[in-house]
C-alpha cells in the first residue's frame, strides 16, 4: 500500500491560522468586554451605594434638627438642635450681627456638613468631597477626632453608646484652614467623588415649618455621573 505523506498544503495552513486568529480574537474581545462591563457595573453600584449612604447620613441628622442654615457661598450646611437658639443664631448670621465663629459658643448641639474641592489630593478621596463634624459647645471639651459616626445621637447631648464613635469636633469658622490640612480632613470625610452639593431651605407658608432639600451629584470618572436628592422634613420643629 502506498502511503500519502503530503501533509497540509500552505493554503490550508494559512487558512487554519486565519480562522484561529479570528476565533481567538473574538474570544479575547468578548472577555475584555465582559471585564469592562463588570468593572463599570461594580463602579456604578459602589457610587450609588455611597450616594445612598451619604444622603441617609444627612437625613438622619436633619430629622432630629429643629432649624437649618445653608451658606451658599461656602457650601456649608449647619443643623441646629435647639429651636430658640438656632433661630436666633440664623437671624444674627443673616443680619451680620454674628459670624460662623460664634456657633462654637452655643449651649446646644449643632452639626455641620461642608463641600470642598480637594484639587486632586489622591490620599483623601476624589477631587471633590463632603465632610461632616460637630460644632462643639464651649462647655464641651473637644475629644480626639475619630471616624464619621454610623449612628445618630439623640436630639439632646447624650454620651456615645459603647462602640459608637461620636462626630469629630470642628470650628465652623476654621473650615477654610481645616481644608488645607490633609491629615485633619480625613477625620471629617463623609463622601468622596462628589461633584456637586447643594441645599435649599424651604418654609411652608401655612405651617411655618421648614423643609430641607438636599441634592448631590457623584462622578468617579469611570461611569456616568449619578444625581440624587432628598426632601427632608425636620420633625422636631
Amino acid at each position: 500500500m502506498k502511503l500519502n505523506n503530503k501533509g497540509f498544503s500552505l493554503v490550508e495552513l494559512l487558512l487554519a491560522v486565519v480562522i484561529s486568529t479570528v476565533v481567538f480574537g473574538a474570544i479575547t474581545a468578548l472577555i475584555a468586554f465582559s471585564s469592562r462591563s463588570m468593572r463599570d457595573t461594580n463602579a456604578r453600584v459602589e457610587l450609588q451605594n455611597q450616594a445612598k449612604d451619604a444622603l441617609n447620613h444627612i437625613e438622619s441628622y436633619s430629622l432630629e434638627a429643629e432649624r437649618a442654615y445653608w451658606d451658599q457661598l461656602n457650601r456649608i450646611l449647619i443643623l441646629f438642635y435647639d429651636e430658640k437658639e438656632g433661630s436666633q443664631m440664623i437671624k444674627d448670621l443673616e443680619n451680620g450681627d454674628k459670624t460662623l465663629a460664634d456657633i462654637k459658643d452655643m449651649r446646644s448641639d449643632s452639626y455641620v456638613y461642608w463641600f470642598k474641592n480637594n484639587d486632586g489630593i489622591a490620599d483623601i478621596g476624589g477631587d471633590y468631597s463632603v465632610y461632616f463634624g460637630k460644632c462643639s459647645p464651649a462647655s464641651t471639651p473637644a475629644p480626639t477626632p475619630g471616624p464619621a459616626p454610623t449612628l445618630i445621637p439623640g436630639a439632646t447631648p447624650t454620651p456615645a453608646p459603647p462602640g459608637v464613635s461620636m462626630p469629630s469636633i470642628v470650628d465652623v469658622s476654621q473650615i477654610t484652614a481645616i481644608n488645607s490640612q490633609e491629615d485633619l480632613l480625613k477625620n471629617y470625610l463623609l463622601a468622596d467623588e462628589v461633584k456637586e452639593f447643594d441645599c435649599k431651605i424651604l418654609e411652608n407658608g401655612a405651617t411655618k415649618k421648614y423643609v430641607l432639600d438636599v441634592n448631590m451629584v457623584f462622578d468617579d470618572s469611570v461611569v456616568p455621573e449619578y444625581s440624587c436628592g432628598k426632601r427632608i422634613y425636620m420633625r422636631n420643629q
